[in-house]
């Protein structure tokens, strides 16, 4: 270290003259301001200390301000705001203070908020985009039975009219502003709260410290402990679902068809995307599955087995506000047909443009496709023709016996094949039909088979 300036004389002489020495703080509450300081402007908060240009006044603040021995250049003094500090000692320290404090909770909550405005910014996106989806479908509803009844054709019986799709659709417009809004609200309060316990918490030290006769070594705080226990973030919003009404349909084809009566119930609009389930993964510190190298993100979450999907419903079920759960087998084929009667639920002939099967689809043949490709159904569901194969409760039995309305996942002994409904990108279009059954022990698992929930209120 130079000692160039170790000497009065050579402080006198010094370029430097014009600079802060511990003999000018000549009382003791003087020396109390200047410790004081150390710990109020940054200290408390952060591991930082004040920025000096030189690397000798940042030494001297770290070493015990001994200003006596070690002078402290104007510069530095400024940049560290002591000289001010100082010179506002007598006629308004506590308002100095105050006004430091206030400063930095400022900052720290328009940090805060920026983030939550981001994160808002972008779940609004979201939003638009399926609201986007949403009106194409309502408006190829309506010109479907324009059309119809400037020809003269009647409504087949059970088709879903125009204003219950609108209807559906408002209602989950409200619950996503509703749940955006309590969302930000719960997150503001709880910046709120997090900065107002840190003001107190460094209030408290500063006054302790006021009383104190003399300038305490420097102790930086320690972290605070977060003795709470861990919050999950849900990886599915209200957006994910949509309504399906209750009503009773024919289950099955041919020979086989059962009148079935189904309840009320939501369903997730598409199958699980990686990106969801990772989601869940990171939170519980389980392995991601397997993507076959087709990549992650919004295409459909593949080679999970049915207990895999089953701990997944338990999980959301407990962290969050409903009962998640595969959907029985007559409810998804219920959801797929949608008041519809044909092979498809947008008719009778299979049709390439609605539906990934067949590894015949131009751009991703042979692979999944990301989820939401093709136009949802009447009801707004995705992709309930090809993908993925989908998960459903039931067990399966060769003829329906009651099995297919039971939801079997409590059956953890029970290792009877479950049923798989949909079809996948990888078999043909008549596997594909809105009645088509496949099966599958409940720990297989594979690159086309996948999920999507179902769930009520607790």
């Amino acid at each position: 270290m130079d000692d160039s300036l170790s000497t009065p004389e050579a402080r006198s002489s010094s370029p430097q003259a014009d600079v802060i020495h511990n003999r000018d703080v000549t009382d003791t509450q003087s020396r109390q301001s200047v410790g004081l300081y150390c710990r109020i402007s940054g200290l408390a908060l952060s591991s930082d200390v004040p920025h000096f240009r030189c690397q000798r006044c940042r030494e001297t603040f770290l070493l015990k301000y001994r200003f006596e021995e070690q002078p402290m250049c104007q510069d530095c003094a400024q940049r560290s705001g002591l000289t001010r500090l100082l010179l506002h000692e007598r006629e308004g320290r506590e308002q100095y203070i105050d006004q430091a404090l206030d400063k930095r909770f400022e900052i720290l909550k328009e940090d805060l908020l920026s983030e939550m405005r981001s994160e808002i910014r972008n779940q609004l996106e979201i939003m638009l985009t399926h609201q986007e989806n949403e009106k194409r479908v309502l408006e190829d509803a309506v010109e479907q039975v324009v059309r119809r009844r400037l020809h003269g054709v009647s409504l087949p019986a059970g088709e879903l009219l125009p204003g219950v799709v609108a209807q559906n659709i408002e209602k989950k417009h409200q619950r996503e502003q509703e749940h955006l809004r309590q969302t930000f609200n719960a997150q503001l309060d709880q910046v709120s709260a997090s900065l107002q316990s840190k003001i107190d918490a460094l209030t408290e030290g500063s006054q302790t410290q006021a009383k104190s006769s003399a300038v305490p070594e420097m102790t930086l705080a320690p972290p605070l402990a977060d003795k709470s226990d861990p919050v999950y973030i849900l990886p599915l919003r209200e957006q994910d679902f949509v309504t399906i009404p209750s009503g009773t349909f024919l289950m099955g084809e041919g020979e086989k068809q059962q009148r079935i009566a189904v309840g009320t119930f939501e369903l997730q609009i598409t199958p699980m995307t990686f990106a969801q389930y990772d989601a869940y993964c990171d939170q519980v510190g389980r392995n991601r599955p397997d993507d076959s190298g087709w990549g992650r993100g919004q295409r459909p979450a593949t080679h999970i087995t049915y207990w895999d999907a089953v701990e997944f419903c338990e999980w959301l079920t407990e962290h969050g506000d409903h009962i998640y759960r595969l959907p029985t087998e007559a409810e998804w084929e219920y959801a797929c047909r949608a008041g519809t009667n044909t092979r498809f639920w947008y008719g009778s002939q299979p049709d390439l443009s609605k539906m990934h099967c067949s590894r015949e689809n131009i751009g991703d043949a042979g692979r999944t496709l990301p989820v939401g490709h093709f136009p949802p159904n009447p009801w707004g569901l995705y992709d309930m023709h090809g993908n993925v194969w989908e998960w459903c409760a039931s067990i399966y039995s060769p003829h329906y016996n009651g099995a297919e309305e039971i939801d079997a996942s409590k059956e953890r002994n029970d290792d009877r094949d479950r049923v798989l409904r949909g079809g996948a990108w990888l078999y043909t279009q008549a596997l594909c039909r809105s009645a088509c059954r496949y099966t599958r022990w409940p720990d297989g698992r594979n690159n086309n088979i996948g999920f999507r929930v179902a769930r009520s209120k607790k």
